[in-house]
């Protein structure tokens, strides 16, 4: 059974951007996952540790996926090896 799609993860966000994890890497707390060494991968914001625990949970099973905390945006973020030009492109 599928609680979330693809779709609904990126949907549910409430900011998607390309990632700046290596350039500010101490202000965020990794919970689960590995972040990307892609420097053009994506970050989606969450407000709610569920909204991102369930969107990693789905992300995963496509693509490289972390999921972190950062105190300083007090949100959730999931991190993916999509590039951000890609997205973009999907959205269009």
């Amino acid at each position: 059974m599928t609680l979330l799609t693809d779709n609904d993860a990126f949907d549910i966000s409430n900011t998607i951007c390309g990632s700046f994890y290596y350039e500010k890497e101490s202000i965020f707390e990794l919970h689960k996952g590995k972040p990307t060494t892609d420097k053009n991968s994506t970050m989606l914001f969450y407000t709610t540790q569920l909204e991102a625990v369930l969107s990693f949970n789905q992300l995963k099973n496509k693509y490289d996926a972390a999921l972190v905390w950062s105190e300083t945006h007090d949100e959730w973020i999931v991190i993916i090896n999509l590039k951000f030009t890609t997205y973009e492109t999907m959205k269009a």
